[in-house]
């Protein structure tokens, strides 16, 4: 073959590696970026979770459920794991009993929902909205152009967790107008959303240690 020829040859592979790990190197900075914020925002959970004993019962809840998946996966058994996912599941069926959550418990909260101002409930809702509108496309956990940088294993955990939070602000947001709104308040359909909104923050609790897990082991 002419030299000639092959030095454009080698010439033109030289600049497709040097493209290529170009666009490589960007990547891989890309992602350690979008798992240091998301390790970051991790961290700041686990933190707040030291110091409140209801936020500790629904990691170690969530962790439960998560280990028997795993576990399951693992021996093909998944009894032990739809057993546990079942309670979770059906936890807004006590909405009919005073088992979890009882009568009076719904009134005293109803209560002091009642007896906040107009303004007060208005500021509520508005948090709730810039929290959701952060959740869909801001950095509340991780923002959608960092969360295209990470492993798809990451990515489903980290899409379920957002996805439970937005129906944990949906809930309290309709909570909050039904029993602000209503003279007559139905206690069962509070009872309803406040356990429907506990088992959304467990199935989003699920996901915090394996990703805490999965930032510490590729960082």
């Amino acid at each position: 073959m002419d030299p000639k020829i092959i030095a454009v040859v080698i010439g033109v592979i030289g600049a497709l590696l040097g493209v290529y790990a170009k666009e490589y190197l960007h990547y891989q900075f890309k992602k350690r970026r979008s798992i240091t914020i998301l390790k970051a925002n991790l961290f700041l959970f686990l933190h707040k979770v030291q110091d409140n004993e209801h936020l500790n019962k629904l990691l170690m809840a969530g962790s439960i459920l998560d280990d028997r998946y795993i576990k399951s996966l693992k021996s093909g058994d998944d009894s032990k794991y739809k057993e546990i996912l079942n309670q979770i599941e059906g936890i807004e069926e006590h909405a009919k009993t005073e088992e979890l959550l009882t009568d009076e418990a719904v009134d005293e909260m109803c209560d002091k929902i009642k007896s906040a101002s107009r303004r007060e409930i208005d500021i509520v809702f508005e948090e709730i909205d810039r929290i959701r509108e952060d959740v869909e496309h801001g950095t509340y956990i991780l923002g959608s152009s960092e969360i295209d940088s990470l492993d798809s294993d990451m990515v489903q955990r980290v899409f379920q967790v957002k996805r439970s939070v937005n129906d944990i602000l949906i809930s309290i947001k309709v909570g909050v107008a039904g029993v602000y709104e209503r003279e007559e308040v139905d206690r069962e359909l509070v009872k309803s959303l406040v356990l429907g909104a506990i088992k959304e923050s467990v199935l989003a609790c699920r996901h915090i240690l394996p990703l805490m897990k999965m930032c510490n082991e590729r960082s």
